[in-house]
């Protein structure tokens, strides 16, 4: 697929490869030529909603146990690390951005796929795909931005994702992209690291269980390394659950007098680290 791109601040020319699958995957090239100097610029930008789950429920009457299209941003960073943010439906406009140089990938990711995780007949949220962006060459320095908006609809698109490069892009030079989109179940990234499968809040959101699943079986000297950038928060106490490979990470968060506060969370052992990052902004 060819498509023309024309607009008052550039114009340019994109060419798609399409290939069905279990998973389908868009090939994009593109050459852009700015008009005048863009230092806004987004690529790889995607949509979604969420409006609700186990980590926001406070306030909420409504049956169903969640009802959202991805329930985190995920990101694979220039040096292998992989990073969990899990979704909001924050009372104001909420804008986050995780800085890289050229990094592997990013998505908004359903990771939920039990029918019992929404117990929704109807719409199915367990089935929604996941959408992985792979960028192919350099991108250079930027940020992937997250943007939450409050919505109190499950018809709208609430969350958007995006690279913004660094460096503007300055009018009459050509910007040459390329990249990967990955339609799935699952994003096309190694396993051998937990993934935070469930987050959950109670106590006004100060009281945090991070579920982590696919935890290696020869896991030695497990424990929790935790930060807040506000406020304070108790040890972390990890429990085994049911499932094998499982592992629940509890702490109490006392926030701090005003102002919000970035949270992370990931597991490590005798050889390193053994999850993903978990992040999170907490907000009064």
């Amino acid at each position: 697929v060819h498509a023309l791109l024309d607009g008052p601040s550039l114009t340019g020319a994109y060419r798609f490869v399409i290939t069905p699958g279990d998973a389908t995957v868009f090939d994009v090239e593109a050459t852009l030529f700015p008009r005048r100097t863009i230092a806004d610029g987004g690529l790889g930008a995607q949509s979604s909603m969420y409006l609700f789950g186990a980590a926001d429920r406070a306030g909420v009457d409504d049956p169903r146990e969640a009802v959202h299209d991805s329930d985190g941003l995920e990101i694979l960073t220039a040096d292998g690390r992989r990073i969990w943010r899990p979704l909001t439906n924050p009372r104001q406009l909420q804008i986050s951005a995780f800085e890289d140089i050229a990094p592997r990938g990013f998505g908004l990711v359903q990771r939920a796929r039990d029918f019992s995780a929404y117990s929704d007949n109807t719409d199915h949220y367990e089935r929604r795909p996941s959408l992985w962006v792979e960028p192919l060459g350099d991108w250079g320095r930027g940020a992937v931005r997250l943007v939450e908006i409050p919505t109190a609809l499950d018809t709208t698109d609430n969350v958007a994702a995006f690279w913004r490069p660094a460096e503007p892009w300055v009018a009459g030079k050509p910007v040459e992209i390329r990249y990967r989109l990955h339609w799935g179940w699952s994003p096309p990234v190694e396993a051998g690291l937990a993934r935070a499968a469930r987050t959950a809040t109670g106590s006004g959101g100060r009281l945090f269980t991070i579920d982590f699943t696919d935890l290696p079986s020869q896991a030695q000297g497990l424990k929790a390394l935790i930060e807040t950038s506000a406020g304070q928060t108790t040890p972390v106490t990890l429990s085994p659950l049911p499932q094998p490979g499982a592992v629940r990470a509890s702490f109490r968060f006392t926030p701090p007098a005003s102002g919000p506060a970035e949270l992370q969370l990931r597991l490590s052992g005798d050889v390193g680290d053994l999850s993903e990052t978990w992040r999170f902004r907490w907000t009064a």
